[in-house]
C-alpha cells in the first residue's frame, strides 16, 4: 500500500509540474505570436521609409533594428518553450515510469505544428538579421571597377596556384625513425 501512495504523489507532482509548465509555455508562445505579428507590421513600416538623408537612413537603420530584436524574440520564446515542454514532459513521464508502470506517449500533433511555427520563425529571423548585417552593396563606381578589375586578373580571392610537381614530391613532414623501432 505504501508503494501505490508514493507513486500517487509522484503522479500528482509530476502533473502539477506540467500544469505549470503548460501554462508558462502558452504564455512564452502567446507572447511570441505578438511579436511575430509586430515583425510583419514593423518590416511594413521600414520598408516605407525612403532613405535620402542621413537623418532618415539613420531612422531606417533603427527601424530594421527594432524588427530584428522582434524576430530574435519570437524565435527564442517559441523555441525556448517547446524545448522546455518536450524536455520536461519527458522527465516527468520517465519519472512516472521508476516506481510503476507507465506507458510513453508519443508525440501528437501539436509538438509538429509547434516545431514548423519554429522552423519558420528561425528563418524570419536570419533573415531580420541578414538585412543589417549582411553585406552592403558598394554606392561608389570605383569600388565596382576595382572588384572587376580583380576579378579579372585573377587576384579576387580565389584558391591559390596549384603546386608545382606531382604528390608528395618533398622531404618528408616529420622525421625520425620508422614505427616500432626505438631511437636510442
Amino acid at each position: 500500500w505504501s508503494p501505490c501512495k508514493d507513486h500517487v504523489t509522484v503522479r500528482c507532482t509530476g502533473y502539477q509540474t506540467l500544469v505549470i509548465l503548460g501554462f508558462a509555455v502558452m504564455a512564452c508562445i502567446l507572447i511570441s505570436a505578438v511579436c511575430s505579428l509586430a515583425v510583419v507590421c514593423l518590416v511594413a513600416s521600414d520598408v516605407s521609409i525612403k532613405a535620402s538623408n542621413k537623418k532618415k537612413k539613420a531612422k531606417k537603420e533603427a527601424a530594421m533594428f527594432n524588427t530584428m530584436i522582434a524576430a530574435i524574440v519570437a524565435f527564442v520564446l517559441s523555441s525556448g518553450g517547446l524545448c522546455a515542454y518536450m524536455f520536461a514532459g519527458a522527465s516527468v513521464f520517465a519519472g512516472f515510469q521508476d516506481s510503476s508502470y507507465y506507458p510513453f506517449q508519443a508525440a501528437y500533433i501539436g509538438c509538429y505544428i509547434c516545431g514548423t511555427m519554429v522552423g519558420f520563425q528561425f528563418v524570419g529571423m536570419f533573415f531580420a538579421i541578414y538585412r543589417i548585417y549582411g553585406p552592403k552593396p558598394s554606392t561608389s563606381k570605383d569600388d565596382d571597377e576595382d572588384d572587376n578589375n580583380m576579378m579579372m586578373m585573377g587576384g579576387g580571392g580565389g584558391m591559390p596556384p596549384p603546386m608545382m610537381g606531382g604528390p608528395m614530391m618533398g622531404p618528408p613532414m616529420m622525421s625520425g625513425p620508422p614505427m616500432g623501432q626505438r631511437a636510442f
